[in-house]
């Protein structure tokens, strides 16, 4: 019967390894859900076959049958009271989370002051797009739904705040950080920008990268500064040199920047 064993193991890792394929394309799970439920299967498939219903000694010792199956209850329900608390580890470490992000900053009058806008998150893949609108709604659009999994009471603090200036300017000032610790997380966040309208720009990233979708047509007075210590700057799936973004306006740093809030 060895190899209807192996047959029906290797089957059954295949089959698994199918439904987990299908159910993170179709977004129902992480790679890290696939992997934790296939090695839980395991764990208990082999305690229980070795240790529980002990099937080897029991094969060996065929005759002593009765006595073999009497004696591990109390080792089957230790294990089962191990495996419960294992589980319950597991979906503590799996607490599902999401957040909603959505922000615009307030149009500005004609006659007044272009303000100045600053975007700080410590993790997140931003995606920058530029309006081509000729009269834009709003200078700055902040758009997102982050979620994933993490342990309970993870999750991701994040504000709109507006300062006046003494030179009769206003600042908004968005940052989103993250608070405790999550094992996955989609932080995909999406910038919608109209430079003619803001006086000043200033994007940091500390871990992850920006996307520009398309450049800008009209830019700002002042240059646009990034800053992503632990990523790069993309534009149709390319990553753009300094020069390169100099060349759109842009100023670039890889240094740890934090924007001062207001």
């Amino acid at each position: 019967k060895r190899r209807l064993s192996q047959a029906l193991f290797w089957g059954t890792m295949l089959f698994g390894s199918l439904v987990g394929l299908a159910r993170m394309s179709a977004g129902g799970h992480y790679l890290s859900d696939v992997i934790w439920a296939g090695f839980l299967c395991y764990l208990v498939s082999y305690l229980l076959y070795y240790y529980g219903f002990r099937i080897p000694e029991y094969e060996k010792n065929y005759q002593e049958s009765d006595e073999l199956t009497t004696k591990p209850q109390k080792k089957i329900a230790f294990l089962s009271v191990l495996l419960l608390l294992l589980l319950s580890a597991g979906a503590l470490a799996m607490y599902p989370y999401e957040t909603k992000i959505a922000y615009k900053l307030p149009a500005t009058e004609e006659t007044a002051t272009a303000p100045s806008f600053r975007f700080f998150c410590d993790t997140c893949q931003l995606i920058i797009q530029f309006t081509g609108d000729s009269s834009p709604s709003s200078p700055a659009i902040i758009t997102g739904f982050p979620h994933g999994n993490g342990f309970p009471k993870s999750r991701l603090l994040h504000g709109l705040r507006m300062k006046k200036l003494k030179s009769d300017q206003t600042e908004f000032y968005f940052e989103m950080t993250t608070e405790g610790s999550f094992l996955e997380m989609n932080n995909e966040i999406t910038l919608t920008l109209a430079p003619q309208l803001l006086s000043h720009i200033d994007i940091a990233v500390e871990e992850g990268d920006i996307s520009i979708r398309k450049m800008p047509k009209q830019k700002s007075t002042s240059a646009i500064k990034l800053s992503v210590p632990k990523g790069r700057v993309y534009s149709r799936k390319k990553a753009l040199t300094e020069e390169e973004l100099k060349q759109n306006g842009f100023s670039f740093s890889q240094e740890h920047h934090h924007p001062e809030p207001p």
